[in-house]
């Protein structure tokens, strides 16, 4: 404390887990996958990198977005965003991507087999941006 009552405040800070967090965030950032020392774009992906890719992007909510359209759809067919999730963190990719010509993106197939009904969702992807855009989502009652 100081003569006139105030004080100094201190952060402190881990350098060695800040330094791992920003190394994080820049390979995150700056680079789709790297195999091999290479860096992959998402149309070069084959279906198990693409999913892998998914699935650890789904782990953090907020590397997740959902267009307008796909919340209409996830309200019309009684769809949380729990089993939107978890079709994301736990399904598969069974059909090759398709790309969408006006947006440049890849266009993946996520499909999730739940115990009352399957769940499938588009997630497009896209090198410029690597977060997952949920693009619709589709249910089959069994």
């Amino acid at each position: 404390m100081r003569e006139d009552g105030s004080t100094d405040s201190y952060v402190v800070v881990d350098w060695v887990e800040l330094t791992n967090i920003i190394a994080q965030w820049v390979i995150y950032r700056f680079r789709a996958t790297n195999f091999m020392g290479a860096t992959l774009s998402f149309h070069d992906m084959t279906n198990s990198q693409l999913q892998a890719h998914i699935r650890r992007s789904a782990k953090d909510s907020s590397r997740v977005v959902f267009v307008p359209h796909a919340h209409e759809r996830m309200i019309q067919r009684s769809v949380s965003d729990w089993e939107v999730f978890e079709c994301l963190r736990s399904g598969v990719i069974q059909r090759p991507p398709t790309l969408d010509k006006k947006t440049g993106s890849l266009r993946c197939r996520m499909e999730h087999f739940g115990a009352g009904r399957n769940l499938a969702v588009i997630a497009a992807l896209d090198d410029e941006d690597l977060d997952v855009i949920v693009v619709t989502v589709m249910t089959k009652t069994r």
